[in-house]
């Protein structure tokens, strides 16, 4: 159940990503955009795939190798989001890009991000290895600087340039600060990966407020029109994320107290 969620996940950012770039492929901001949600899906396919159960060490890194990537390129296009800036340099931008692809690599080829993967009765899982603590340092300040960016464009715009950068912090927040949760701090802090497949699910958070301020605020210059019904349908799938990532944390122990029929009508 949860790797056909996950690609639905996988399938929804990917729509948003070939959406942007489509509406404006000659122009940076669409091409970074895209990039960065691009290698989001990749993430959330990585995380489908391990919960397979095949193939579990080379999904695991793959998992790992795409998501080096994702703060680096939302820094990108942070920077270029809603005009280029000054700030950070593309210089810092290069250094971002070029530890990404350190770690991916490092990822994929040896044992230092990704030490070993392992069914467990919870279902997949993976150990960290002696280079983790870096990798996960490196994605948090990435991550906060990309924020940092957003959030300096935000007090200097006004109207509706105002408007569009509070939507993408906002899904950018949510979204990712779930993920980070549950896939890097939970893993770095407790050692515990099992519920890994649950950050994925964010990404719809941040899906749904961009397209949000699509329809209602032409963000990026997108034009799409959606069908009332479908809005509602989205922001009802968007408002259940927490509760089905509660659910999932509290199911092993409700199935130690509960019979099947009590956990179905839960």
């Amino acid at each position: 159940m949860s790797q056909f969620s996950l690609y639905i996940v996988a399938s929804a950012v990917l729509a948003l990503a070939f959406l942007v770039w489509h509406a404006r492929p000659d122009s940076a901001i669409n091409r970074s955009f895209a990039m960065f949600t691009l290698f989001v899906a990749l993430w959330a396919l990585g995380v489908a795939s391990f919960q397979g159960g095949a193939n579990l060490d080379f999904w695991g890194r793959f998992a790992f190798a795409t998501a080096s990537v994702i703060p680096a390129s939302f820094l990108a296009f942070a920077r270029q989001y809603p005009t280029p800036d000054g700030w950070p340099s593309t210089r810092t931008v290069r250094l971002n890009f070029t530890i990404a692809a350190v770690f991916a690599v490092i990822s994929m080829t040896t044992r230092l991000v990704v030490s070993g993967t392992s069914l467990s009765p919870e279902g997949p899982t993976r150990e960290t290895g002696p280079l983790y603590l870096f990798f996960g340092i490196y994605f948090i300040l990435a991550w906060l600087s990309a924020l940092a960016v957003l959030s300096a464009k935000w007090r200097q715009a006004r109207g509706l340039a105002r408007v569009q950068i509070h939507y993408l912090a906002l899904g950018f927040v949510v979204g990712s600060a779930g993920g980070i949760s549950t896939n890097l701090l939970l893993p770095l802090v407790a050692g515990y990966a099992a519920y890994s497949w649950i950050g994925p699910h964010f990404a719809l958070v941040f899906v749904a407020t961009v397209a949000h301020a699509i329809i209602r605020h032409r963000l990026m210059d997108v034009r799409l029109v959606i069908h009332r019904g479908l809005t509602l349908t989205l922001a009802l799938a968007v408002s259940l994320v927490p509760v089905v990532a509660l659910l999932a944390m509290a199911w092993p122990r409700l199935s130690d107290h509960l019979n099947p029929e009590e956990l179905v009508a839960l």
